[in-house]
Order: structure tokens, then C-alpha cells, then sequence
């Protein structure tokens, strides 16, 4: 009995792994020039979403980073944008600093104006270089 249920089993999975060329396929396989197109098109979707999603972080990354309220160190005012908030650096004066006075510090005044909530009062904010 064994042996007979095994030729039955082997039957049944001859005639499920050979197609007959009548019979058409359940799913059709593009040709060549259809595979390249879809890969092509799947490879600019994904470029397209990272894209997007990059632009998404950037954008967030601009809004929260803390370089926008530290001024550059040079002698003279400035602005510095962060989306639509902006600091403003007022320079007060400079000093040299470290052995020999080989580095030079800045002083400004820098005030945080945010549109929408006012502004801070602002902070003395030192800078060496």
C-alpha cells in the first residue's frame, strides 16, 4: 500500500511541475525589454521616495539645529536664518585670548526673532578662533 500511495504521489506531482504548451501560464513573464522597463520604473520610484523622505529630514534637521543661534566669528553683525525663525548677532567688541593671545574671541549680543512667538530678549554669546 505504500508503494502504490507513493506512485500516486509522484504522479500527482509529475503532472503539477510540466506544463503542457497549450495550456497557458497562470502568470504571464514580461519579455526582456518589459523586465528592464519595470526595473527602471521600480528604480525610480524608490530614488523618488528617498528623495522625499530626505527633503522631509532635511527640512526638520534645518528648523532644530542649534548652529543657527551661534554667530560666525567674525568682527561685524549679522543674521542667520532657520526656516522662518532668524538670530541676530550684534557685535560688541573682540578680545585676545589664549597664550600669547594667539586666538581672537568676539562678543555679540544675539537675539532669537521668531515669527509667530515674539522674540527672546537675547543672550551675550562669545565666540573664539
Amino acid at each position: 500500500m505504500n508503494t502504490e500511495r507513493l506512485a500516486f504521489l509522484e504522479n500527482i506531482e509529475a503532472d503539477l511541475t510540466a506544463r503542457k504548451p497549450s495550456e497557458p501560464s497562470s502568470r504571464p513573464t514580461p519579455a526582456g525589454k518589459s523586465r528592464k522597463l519595470l526595473r527602471k520604473l521600480g528604480m525610480f520610484g524608490f530614488m523618488l521616495a528617498a528623495a522625499a523622505s530626505f527633503s522631509v529630514l532635511n527640512s526638520t534637521a534645518a528648523n532644530a539645529t542649534p548652529y543657527c543661534g551661534i554667530p560666525n566669528p567674525i568682527p561685524r553683525s549679522h543674521t542667520k536664518s532657520c526656516g522662518l525663525n532668524f538670530y541676530s548677532h550684534d557685535f560688541i567688541y573682540s578680545y585676545p585670548s589664549g597664550p600669547g593671545g594667539l586666538k581672537e574671541c568676539y562678543v555679540f549680543w544675539s537675539t532669537l526673532h521668531d515669527f509667530g512667538c515674539g522674540a527672546d530678549p537675547g543672550r551675550e554669546t562669545r565666540i573664539c578662533k
